[in-house]
């Protein structure tokens, strides 16, 4: 519930509100996860606010989330709104630091295309011959076990593949 309610202030472009709501949920006791956190500081990123992206990170923080990779795009991507590309380096350097894979990172956050476009500015302007890559997973994710296991029994579901390099994949 008290994501639905951040959503819909970042929706109508209340990111203010949608930062008090935070705040408040926080003093309420309201079980939040990294996810409201990296969403506010991805509304204040879009509209250039270092200073308060900065302020949600240290709250995030502060409450003991780890930042993930949604955090670390949400970083890179007011660095670039704000015009402050000098620190982007650093910043990478400390992503890279936390074994995070740069090359993923515009497919494993989620991102509008608007904010993907601005990820990619960041990572190019620190990384020249930055190359974005579809990170391989297992497709196993995509049908739970039990369903695997009732089609495979009944011989009705080929081995898994995974065809590397590309956005699909086969069963």
């Amino acid at each position: 519930r008290a994501m639905a309610l951040i959503d819909m202030h970042l929706q109508t472009g209340k990111v203010e509100m949608a930062e008090d709501c935070l705040k408040h949920f926080l003093r309420s006791g309201v079980e939040l996860n990294s996810r409201v956190f990296n969403e506010v500081m991805l509304g204040w990123a879009e509209k250039g606010n270092q200073f308060k992206v900065q302020s949600i990170y240290q709250t995030m923080l502060r409450s003991l989330f780890e930042p993930d990779c949604q955090t670390h795009a949400a970083l890179l991507i007011q660095h670039v709104r704000s015009q402050s590309l000098n620190n982007i380096p650093s910043l990478i350097d400390n992503i890279k630091a936390e074994n995070v894979q740069l090359q993923h990172l515009p497919y494993e956050a989620t991102l509008s295309t608007k904010q993907k476009l601005l990820l990619k500015e960041a990572l190019h302007y620190s990384i020249s011959d930055y190359q974005a890559r579809v990170p391989s997973f297992d497709s196993s994710h995509f049908i739970p076990d039990i369903v695997s296991n009732l089609y495979t029994e009944k011989g009705q579901l080929e081995p898994r593949s995974w065809e590397g390099g590309t956005d699909s994949f086969s069963l």
